[in-house]
């Protein structure tokens, strides 16, 4: 009996402790930036929130990232910005609705050069695997970035084909 009358009261402080939100805050530092990167997790309300903020050591420059993912019925939408060390702006929203079978998702944003870009993507369950497709128009309609990939499982072997188009870029961007 004792024990029944203890797990009562652990259990309802449990839900109560779980319904708060939880906030992670982790430094960041390396040779060349320092700064900090908080994660809010608020289960009962459905939210994720990241910020990140970071200091260039050189000179002093700052950038920064916000990002927020709301749960919803069907799925979740997806909101951001972010400033870069030169002081740009960008910024995007998406939502991503269940299907039957897998997802559609959608959304726009604009970059940090002030072009508006569209993204759309879809995804589906097969009898052995998925197929996922994503691309990323500009504001003419044009693709700027896409990929697809079909997955299968057969005999305990897993074969991916996965196709990407992007833009080629002169070196590594860090």
């Amino acid at each position: 009996m004792r024990k029944t009358l203890f797990l009562v009261p652990a259990m309802l402080w449990a839900g109560s402790a779980m319904a708060q939100p939880v906030v992670t805050t982790k430094p960041i530092e390396t040779e060349k930036v320092s700064g900090t990167r908080t994660l809010t997790v608020d289960e009962a309300a459905g939210t994720r929130r990241m910020q990140l903020d970071v200091t260039r050591k050189a000179d002093g420059a700052t950038a920064s990232r916000d990002v927020t993912r709301q749960r919803t019925d069907t799925g979740a939408t997806v909101t951001g910005s972010a400033r870069n060390f030169a002081g740009e702006t960008a910024s995007w929203s998406k939502t991503r609705e269940r299907t039957a079978d897998g997802f559609t998702a959608s959304g726009t944003g604009t970059g940090f050069n002030g072009s508006a870009y569209t993204y759309a993507g879809q995804g589906s369950r097969t009898a052995n695997g998925y197929t996922t497709n994503h691309s990323v128009t500009d504001a003419n309609g044009a693709v700027v970035r896409s990929r697809a990939a079909n997955v299968s499982r057969q005999n305990g072997q897993v074969t991916r084909q996965i196709s990407t188009t992007r833009p080629e870029r002169l070196g590594r961007r860090r």
